[in-house]
């Protein structure tokens, strides 16, 4: 009695292996037993290579950015703010007092448009003509002044044309060599904002340019 208990217990206990390895129904319907271990083997490697290749094409876009060839604009803004000030004899006068100048660099690239920040003011810039032989390059900048607790308002108070010589620093770095001087003016013929652009020469030739293009400007003009 108690050895044909043992017996069909050993036979149970097979038959459950056989189940649970997914031996008996290959066996007894043909069919074969997914693998599940594989299948997520195979998931986990695809999903590997899908995030591998996504962060190897972002990586690949933010090399090309770098690899643009761009341009040093040395900027002097000096900002106007507007005050009130009662004189003795009780009168109100406003006034636009001038404040701390500015200094920035913009880092543009140099056939493209660009988005500068500069603490109150939004600058955009637009490449306007690049001649490579002589490196004349031209650039207009577009002025807005920033309002609102955030900033989120914007208001354009003018635009300028900076004309000058690309200086090159690295093989894909310039400098623009010009001296502009730029003032803005409110509605009512306030002073808003005086811009300063451009660079020194560093290089021989590059003053040599300049003097060219300032004798060619000279020969240009007609006699009275």
């Amino acid at each position: 009695m108690m050895s044909s208990l043992r017996l069909k217990t050993k036979i149970f206990s097979v038959v459950c292996m056989f189940i649970t390895t997914g031996f008996l129904p290959s066996l007894l319907f043909g069919v074969e037993a997914p693998r599940k271990s594989g299948k997520a083997e195979a998931t986990k490697a695809e999903m590997g290579s899908s995030v591998s290749g996504t962060a190897h094409a972002l990586s690949g876009d933010a090399s090309q950015m770098d690899e643009l060839p761009r341009v040093r604009i040395r900027l002097k803004l000096k900002p106007y703010a507007e005050i009130n000030f009662r004189t003795v004899d009780g009168k109100i006068i406003h006034k636009n007092q001038e404040e701390k100048a500015i200094e920035h660099v913009l880092r543009a690239r140099l056939e493209s448009v660009n988005h500068f920040h500069v603490q109150n003011f939004h600058i955009e810039s637009i490449p306007i003509r690049w001649h490579r032989e002589s490196q004349q390059y031209s650039v207009q900048l577009n002025i807005y002044k920033k309002f609102g607790d955030d900033s989120e308002l914007e208001e354009k108070i003018g635009s300028t044309r900076i004309d000058g010589i690309l200086e090159q620093q690295s093989p894909k770095l310039f400098s623009l060599v010009a001296n502009k001087e730029a003032s803005f003016v409110s509605v009512t013929g306030e002073k808003q904002l005086t811009l300063v652009a451009g660079s020194s020469p560093r290089d021989e030739r590059t003053k040599n340019a300049l003097e060219l293009k300032a004798l060619s400007k000279l020969d240009a003009v007609k006699p009275e």
